[in-house]
């Protein structure tokens, strides 16, 4: 076979293979950093009570997403007292939960946060392209992932946070950067 040919015939098939592994990179990439940025924003939104969800604050939004940061937002203060108070906690699978038996009392309002925010994981996952059990796999894992990691960066010392292994810890200062020389 002329190798004019068969660079002819194989050069198309080459190109097609490559950009649609290229495409497949892109969705992953573009997907795990949508999910950052919106865990950011939507976490900024709620802890800091100013703003309206919607284009000029969340990087997506869209019918679910909105409703669920709007009451997420207008519960917050009660969220932030028992937050303060150490009868609630943050926890590795970025919900909220009770600390103490006595704390029976915000149970409601825990169950409540908790299903907004389970909302609100699902709808962000679709917004940057990923269902609960797309083809790349269950993505909810990240997307829990990312805004528990944001709940607890933005979140102000002395607010307790349950780890995988159901440790409770308290939120502590950062440490102060070594400011010896050498």
């Amino acid at each position: 076979m002329n190798a004019g040919v068969f660079l002819r015939a194989v050069l198309p098939w080459l190109a097609m293979a490559t950009l649609f592994a290229g495409c497949q990179t892109t969705q992953v990439v573009t997907g795990a950093t949508g999910t950052k940025m919106q865990a950011r924003d939507v976490v900024r939104l709620v802890y800091a009570q100013t703003g309206e969800p919607g284009s000029a604050t969340l990087t997506y939004f869209a019918g679910d997403i909105t409703p669920a940061v709007r009451r997420m937002a207008a519960r917050f203060p009660d969220v932030r007292k028992a937050l303060e108070e150490g009868q609630v906690g943050l926890t590795a699978d970025a919900r909220l939960a009770l600390r103490e038996s006595v704390a029976l009392r915000y149970k409601p309002l825990v169950d409540g946060e908790n299903m907004d925010r389970d909302i609100l994981y699902a709808a962000s996952a679709m917004e940057v392209g990923h269902g609960i059990n797309d083809q790349s796999g269950d993505w909810m894992p990240y997307e829990r992932e990312a805004f528990a990691r944001e709940w607890l960066s933005q979140a102000p010392v002395g607010w307790w946070y349950r780890d995988e292994r159901g440790n409770w810890t308290r939120k502590a200062e950062p440490p102060a950067p070594d400011k010896s020389t050498k």
